[in-house]
């Protein structure tokens, strides 16, 4: 971890310096140490200087005795907005030493180490931070999506299901956990945390087609218990959005399928055909459905179309092999 780290910018020291005394670069200088206060630091925040929000910030830690744990937290901030995660780091490191049990300090050196990659390294600290503030919304979704993005989606669902508990049941909340849930294998608990999460308000094309393919994901017997009214009135919201959503027009086909409207379902695979015309998806869909139906010219044009994308021999091979089985399929074997 030092490694990656130490590749990130220059130590605390040298990078505060440059905040405060001009180079060739032409940082601009921090005012005079005396007349920093606590509102020049917030109003150098506010307006995104963050040279001047580190050094004005370090003042201030600096001046007081104990160590501001609120001067440590927002210098820190700033350096992170400089893409100096090594001095944030060192920095927070000095604040921790004074304040060990802060959560503030703890949330902070959490976040600079997932911003720094280190999302195993953070967990210790976001995990102290819930321990002194059991209530800390915003250490309990940073947790959770460090986990997730671990691969370890089961430990996250507790964590996002205590932040909604307690409140935080906002959009980006219910994602989070619907994408854990999914990748945990529980479809049904999963499509109804993307449902709470469209109804707050989070209407993304792409995030409403990916929810609505967790749908065909779950087994046939989890499916049937779902239902699908949910899953339509998604895709159909991504194609209102999105007229080119090619993902949802066949996603909608194959529903479409599965309820026995294959007229609705030739339509859908022909629109994703249309929006992106080398979407292989659509193409063996439409070819499958055309010799279904017996219109076999249909069929084998869309097959063409199909083994003409294909690179791969092997793959190229069989799907040709597929296609002649639609043009002379074999006869029934009592010759019926």
């Amino acid at each position: 971890m030092s490694t990656r780290l130490h590749t990130l910018g220059l130590s605390l020291c040298v990078a505060l310096a440059s905040c405060v005394a001009s180079d060739p670069t032409g940082i601009r200088r921090a005012p005079e140490p005396q007349k920093v206060d606590l509102a020049s630091a917030r109003a150098a925040s506010r307006a995104g200087d963050w040279k001047l929000a580190a050094s004005s910030w370090y003042e201030l830690y600096l001046r007081d005795d104990e160590g501001s744990p609120m001067a440590c937290v927002e210098a820190a901030r700033a350096l992170c907005a400089l893409e100096d995660l090594i001095s944030a780091k060192n920095l927070l490191d000095l604040g921790l030493k004074r304040h060990p049990n802060d959560p503030d300090l703890l949330e902070m050196q959490g976040n600079v180490l997932v911003e720094a990659g280190f999302r195993r390294a953070a967990e210790p600290f976001y995990e102290r931070a819930i321990d002194v503030d059991p209530r800390r919304l915003s250490a309990l979704l940073a947790l959770a999506r460090a986990r997730v993005d671990l691969n370890l989606e089961a430990s996250a669902v507790p964590l996002l299901e205590r932040r909604i508990s307690l409140g935080g049941g906002d959009a980006e909340t219910w994602l989070l956990l619907a994408r854990a849930q999914r990748a945990a294998g529980n479809h049904p608990r999963s499509l109804e945390a993307y449902d709470r999460a469209f109804e707050l308000g989070e209407s993304r094309p792409d995030r409403l087609v990916y929810a609505a393919s967790a749908y065909f994901d779950a087994d046939e017997q989890d499916r049937a218990g779902l239902g699908p009214g949910r899953v339509v009135r998604w895709l159909e919201r991504a194609v209102e959005l999105d007229p080119q959503a090619t993902r949802a027009h066949e996603l909608l086909g194959r529903l479409a399928e599965d309820r026995g409207d294959l007229d609705a379902a030739l339509e859908r695979y022909r629109r994703a055909h249309e929006t992106d015309p080398s979407d292989r998806t659509s193409l063996r869909r439409l070819a499958r459905l055309y010799a279904k139906r017996g219109a076999l010219a249909q069929a084998l044009e869309f097959a063409d179309k199909l083994i003409a994308l294909e690179k791969d021999s092997e793959r190229k091979d069989e799907l040709q092999r597929w296609r002649d089985s639609i043009a002379d399929p074999a006869p029934p074997p009592d010759g019926r």
